[in-house]
């Protein structure tokens, strides 16, 4: 098979990646080349672009290329060409952060000074138009996985049988139109292989939200917008609109309540509450239940948090990331939750909890695996799972 260019390998692209829709997937180019490539993936399957940028790392003011560097940190060195070249690990270290300053100045033209996507638990689908070596790839999951995400597919037009077999572990799929036993050349399998530019990669970037294809009528929120159906505004600040009250034996001022299950080495959530605030109230003290503490000192620190989020499901596991980067970095364990404001996009919130020097069971992050919230006549349910 022979692509005409890369939107027409990208719209091939998309058809295989077709099973991944319901995952919520985010979409990351790597830039130049697979920008084109995952602005049809991302408009297919009407998910969220972005770049994942990554840098060769040359040696020696040659050609030759010891490895590459990715944004957030994602670092593939060869150890043979570094053996052939006479390189220390300490000098490849210092090439490989002189980087830098070239993937600051292309990470502030793609994304114009806008903050990179979070990525924790998300499904990544990363697209190039083509791989050759399987080292850009390998540093982009390298650092994919670094900034926690769930998991982590490769789409690609082509790819050598011998990069597809070493690339396997690093990844949690490998998606690809053709798989030849030997490539010589990338732009050998399409008609038309002009270089990109910075200037077109930006200009694909911009186009892609309005570009993603809509729904069929009535179709359930997903993947950040309301894409079928009609939307209910909401804004921050309004009033949540209570329950009514039911028969059942569950009233609407009943306490909220939460369970755990084993899910595959994970950990399922599940939630009951009697209004939409007191269920996001519940996750946050679930949440600091299934970190526990090891340690604690009697500081007890008090902050505010707003998180935004395209709809209401995700903004259940920005929120609860949140919490987990509030343990993480500022060591600090979310045990007392107030939600001040609620939209369907945004929340507000207090948080107190205690200074920490460890969690007993550490959170990576919320994911999308699983996650639902439905309204029912005796209150809100919620699942979600934890990357434990």
């Amino acid at each position: 098979m022979k692509f005409h260019d890369r939107a027409d390998a990208g719209h091939r692209l998309a058809a295989k990646l077709e099973p991944y829709r319901q995952e919520r997937p985010i979409v990351l180019a790597l830039p130049r080349g697979g920008v084109p490539v995952a602005f049809e993936v991302a408009r297919v399957l009407g998910a969220p672009l972005d770049v994942l940028v990554v840098r060769r790392v040359r040696a020696g003011g040659t050609a030759t290329a010891a490895g590459t560097v990715a944004e957030g940190g994602g670092v593939y060195l060869d150890p043979a060409t570094l053996r052939e070249l006479g390189l220390s690990e300490r000098d490849a270290a210092a090439l490989a952060a002189a980087q830098a300053p070239e993937l600051l100045r292309r990470l502030n033209a793609y994304r114009a000074e806008q903050p990179a996507p979070r990525l924790a638990g998300r499904t990544v689908i990363l697209v190039d138009d083509g791989v050759a070596t399987g080292a850009t790839a390998r540093a982009a999951a390298c650092a994919a996985k670094k900034r926690h995400a769930t998991k982590v597919v490769l789409a690609v037009p082509v790819i050598p049988r011998s990069a597809e077999v070493e690339l396997r572990p690093e990844l949690d799929g490998i998606v690809a139109l053709e798989v030849p036993p030997e490539l010589t050349s990338i732009g050998d399998w399409y008609d038309s292989f002009e270089e990109v530019t910075d200037a077109e990669a930006v200009a694909y970037l911009r186009r892609a939200p309005a570009a993603r294809a809509p729904a069929a009528e009535g179709s359930d929120l997903w993947n950040g917008e309301w894409i079928g159906g009609r939307r209910r505004e909401l804004t921050l600040g309004e009033e949540e609109i209570p329950l009514p009250r039911s028969s059942s034996s569950q009233a609407p001022d009943a306490p909220a309540r939460h369970t755990f299950e084993e899910h595959t080495g994970e950990l399922a959530l599940r939630m009951e509450a009697p209004t939409l605030r007191s269920l996001f109230e519940q996750a946050g003290k679930a949440l600091s239940e299934a970190m526990g503490e090891a340690s604690r000192s009697a500081d007890i620190e008090e902050v505010k948090v707003v998180v935004a989020a395209p709809d209401r499901e995700a903004l259940l596991v920005e929120w609860l990331n949140e919490l987990v980067y509030r343990a993480e970095v500022h060591h600090m364990l979310p045990s007392e939750f107030r939600v001040e404001r609620l939209s369907e996009r945004e929340l507000e919130a207090v948080v107190r909890g205690p200074r920490l020097e460890h969690l007993r069971n550490p959170v990576k992050a919320a994911t999308y695996h699983g996650l639902s919230i439905v309204e029912g006549p005796e209150g809100w349910r919620a699942t979600i799972v934890l990357d434990v």
